[in-house]
């Protein structure tokens, strides 16, 4: 009997599906075999920059997926739990997720798979929801990366523990500069200013916290960059309605991706 395979890829925001499925998908999906490939988004937004490397254009998604559609059997979490348990997985099987709640899941990203009847799930961030303000990862951003002026030496306290950046000429951030590393992400080898440098040790730093402690942080690095902490409408995340919205119809269903979006691994294990 041929095994059963489940993998899940994150879907870059760069680039095409042709070229992942020749690279990846095609040598672990072969046309034979009954195996399973999840794909796991998060936007579907044209955006400015994307130090995460978190969104794909709404053009390239469509592009995604009249390649799926073609090439591929696109089915739902559901479907493919049912088809698992009664031995009946089809070769060449792909499931679309999102992460996270953004609202360009429901304005971007749904009317494509309603065009192309392609099923998927979207785990969303539950408080997060209606919250009106960013992820923390793109409230680091706003602050570091596009805030035009910020202390010299930039501080913060975690825990009782005080850290440090001195940002030294790189406190003031002109807009054309600014501008002009907007493609910079965290997967190049080098930060080109210091406040990058100081964003990706900021990341790291964030990712383990509670998430007081996280907000304790984000909130001294408002104070210090004199920023109101309204977030950009870009960023937001979807609304109690857009919730209900997305999840009509039944083509999208909705999951939940924890609370406050902590990373798991590095999360204490309970008993």
């Amino acid at each position: 009997m041929l095994k059963e395979k489940t993998m899940r890829f994150r879907i870059r925001g760069v680039g095409r599906l042709e070229g992942l499925v020749q690279r990846v998908l095609l040598p672990i999906i072969p046309p034979f075999r009954p195996e399973v490939v999840i794909l796991a988004y998060h936007r579907v937004f044209e955006a400015s920059s994307d130090p995460q490397l978190l969104c794909v254009t709404p053009q390239h998604f469509a592009e995604h997926l009249e390649h799926l559609r073609r090439h591929y059997r696109i089915m739902s979490l559901c479907d493919l739990a049912r088809a698992l348990r009664e031995g009946l997985l089809q070769k060449r099987a792909v499931v679309i997720t999102f992460d996270d709640g953004y609202a360009d899941n429901l304005l971007n990203a749904k009317p494509l798979l309603e065009r192309y009847e392609a099923p998927a799930t979207v785990f969303v961030a539950t408080g997060y929801v209606g919250r009106g303000r960013e992820f923390w990862w793109d409230e680091l951003e706003r602050l570091l990366l596009w805030t035009p002026q910020l202390p010299e030496c930039l501080q913060v306290t975690l825990n009782g523990v005080a850290y440090e950046w001195h940002l030294d000429k790189y406190a003031q951030f002109p807009e054309k500069e600014r501008i002009s590393y907007r493609q910079w992400h965290v997967e190049l080898p080098d930060d080109p200013t210091l406040r990058h440098w100081a964003y990706r040790e900021l990341h790291r730093l964030l990712r383990s916290p509670e998430e007081e402690g996280r907000e304790a942080v984000l909130a001294q690095l408002r104070a210090q960059s004199e920023d109101e902490g309204s977030g950009r409408a870009d960023c937001r995340t979807m609304t109690p309605e857009e919730v209900r919205r997305l999840a009509e119809g039944g083509l999208v269903a909705v999951g939940a991706h924890t609370e406050t979006h902590p990373v798991l691994a590095t999360q204490p294990v309970q008993i």
